[in-house]
């Protein structure tokens, strides 16, 4: 978002309301689209070099993480908070780590907040909190990447409005279909490219008379099975005659 922008927005704030910024690597400022929200620093910057020095302060962590999974055998989620203030930073943030040893492996992630953490009980859920941003995140994705919305090259932009109408309807129907305790679980995980090769993308003999439109599938379809759980799920959606 450019600075010229940022400038024609207007925020209102209500009171006591608290604003929440998440940055994922990289830098980010006041000059990268952050210059309406109040109380935020001039300057915030991620690098390599700071990612270096926070895993040198968590690395006992990470050590008691890997010990107790080598005597229990068991995932290990450990969790710690301190302050830190980079040499950019007008003044110290708290950062949570969190530790993580298993049979895949260890993960060591940090979040950097300006949050009240007051205790342990807080860091674990102030993290958690963060990390569910995934769900959005991958939403995001399906629309963008899978449903291809950002296909708009009309000239005009009534036309790339109502091309991302259409997308987003398309979003909207299959978050309907997929979100019901009767389909097989493959489609209730699946993305929208698993749905278009696996139930929509298919050869098909299409027969038109007076009163139906006939359908023939091939008999060794081999999803033959998911696009029966699809069918009954979208009639389960009509309304009552």
């Amino acid at each position: 978002m450019s600075q010229q922008t940022v400038g024609q927005l207007t925020f209102e704030f209500l009171p006591h309301s608290p604003v929440v910024v998440q940055s994922h690597s990289g830098q980010i400022s006041t000059d990268a689209g952050l210059l309406p929200i109040r109380q935020f620093d001039q300057r915030w910057c991620y690098t390599q070099r700071l990612a270096a020095c926070l895993k040198q302060v968590a690395q006992p962590l990470m050590d008691k993480a890997q010990r107790r999974y080598d005597h229990t055998g068991v995932k290990q989620r450990l969790f710690m908070r301190f302050r830190y203030a980079a040499e950019s930073w007008p003044h110290e943030r708290t950062v949570i780590a969190k530790a993580e040893c298993h049979a895949g492996g260890t993960n060591l992630r940090f979040v950097i907040t300006s949050l009240d953490v007051p205790g342990k009980r807080q860091v674990r859920q102030t993290y958690d909190d963060y990390v569910q941003r995934g769900e959005s995140e991958q939403r995001m994705d399906e629309l963008k990447n899978g449903l291809h919305a950002d296909r708009l090259s009309c000239h005009r932009f009534k036309a790339n409005f109502l091309r991302l109408l259409l997308h987003t309807a398309a979003f909207n129907l299959l978050n309907a279909l997929r979100d019901h305790a009767g389909l097989p679980t493959l489609l209730r995980r699946a993305q929208p490219g698993t749905w278009r090769s696996h139930v929509i993308k298919v050869a098909a003999t299409i027969v038109q008379t007076t009163r139906r439109v006939l359908v023939s599938l091939a008999a060794q379809w081999p999803f033959a099975h998911l696009n029966h759980a699809v069918s009954r799920r979208a009639l389960q959606s009509l309304p009552a005659p």
